[in-house]
C-alpha cells in the first residue's frame, strides 16, 4: 500500500468537516498508517499540497476531507507533481465537485471506496 496523507479542512461547512473527520481517522486508525495536516486559513492547503509534493519525491496518495475549496487548493498545489495521487472526501457545505463526479455524498462511505480500491489497485 501507498503512503496516504490527508490534508482535512477543519472549517468547512461551518466546522462540521472537523466531526465527519474524527469519525473518518476512528475508523481508518484501524486499518492504515497515514498522516494528517489541517488547513488553517484560505489558501494554506494550496501550500500544505505543494510542501508535500516537492518533500515526497516518490508516488503516494493525497486525500483532500473538506469542501470544494479545499479539493481546488490541493489540486493546484500539486498540479505539477505527476507523483502524486489525489483521492477526495466530501466534507463540505456544497460538494458540487464530488456531485459533479459522481462521488458518493456520505463522507465514509467515500473513505470505504477509496481505500478498498487502494488495496486492489493502487
Amino acid at each position: 500500500m501507498k503512503e496516504v496523507v490527508f490534508i482535512v479542512n477543519p472549517a468547512a461547512k461551518n466546522g462540521a468537516a472537523l466531526r465527519t473527520w474524527n469519525k473518518i481517522e476512528k475508523m481508518l486508525k484501524e486499518k492504515i498508517e497515514f498522516e494528517v495536516y489541517y488547513s488553517k486559513r484560505a489558501g494554506h492547503a494550496k501550500k500544505l499540497a505543494a510542501h508535500l509534493a516537492i518533500e515526497k519525491q516518490h508516488p503516494f496518495l493525497l486525500v483532500a476531507v473538506g469542501g470544494d475549496g479545499t479539493i481546488h487548493e490541493v489540486v493546484n498545489g500539486i498540479i505539477s507533481h505527476p507523483h502524486v495521487i489525489i483521492a477526495y472526501i466530501p466534507a463540505g457545505s456544497g460538494n458540487d465537485f464530488s456531485r459533479g463526479y459522481k462521488l458518493p455524498q456520505n463522507p465514509q462511505k467515500c473513505a470505504r471506496i477509496i481505500f478498498d480500491r487502494m488495496s486492489t489497485n493502487i
